[in-house]
């Protein structure tokens, strides 16, 4: 197996996962759906916390989770730009680490609908996890660029 035929392969797996762990937004707005048409369970809190505060927090983590998943991006990049046997391996644990990171909004929205938000909190929370995972997705043109030089 040459290297190109070892990155597309790794590449699709990649994308599996991504796959799959995109999937899980569509069970997290599940969970607050099926909440949500409870009525004896729905507006009942878990954590007693201001939801006003806690999604003005979770907004400014969500910066700082997009400011990691650059810097991870950038940093398995680099590693697998400089060659040798575990390029591949970099290229695939900065896609897969990224993409779990990226669901972390989406979690923290669950968080902020169980302390008392909204079901609209929620889904700004799921939305901003949904547009990381479009960021951060593998691209199979992006992963060629770094093994272009030595092809």
């Amino acid at each position: 197996m040459n290297q190109n035929e070892a990155l597309e392969k790794i590449f699709k797996t990649a994308k599996v996962v991504g796959y799959i762990l995109s999937a899980g937004l569509l069970f997290y707005a599940g969970i607050v759906e099926f909440i949500s048409a409870r009525p004896d369970i729905a507006g009942k809190t878990i954590v007693e916390l201001d939801p006003k505060v806690l999604n003005k927090i979770f907004l400014i983590l969500c910066a700082v989770v997009y400011i990691i998943c650059v810097y991870i991006k950038k940093y398995y990049l680099r590693k697998a730009s400089a060659g040798g046997a575990q390029a591949v391996t970099s290229l695939y644990i900065s896609s897969v680490s990224v993409l779990m990171i990226c669901q972390v909004p989406a979690v923290l929205g669950l968080v902020l609908f169980f302390s008392g938000g909204t079901k609209q909190d929620f889904y700004v929370l799921l939305a901003v996890s949904a547009l990381m995972f479009v960021i951060f997705f593998p691209k199979f043109n992006e992963w060629q660029k770094v093994f272009k030089p030595r092809q």
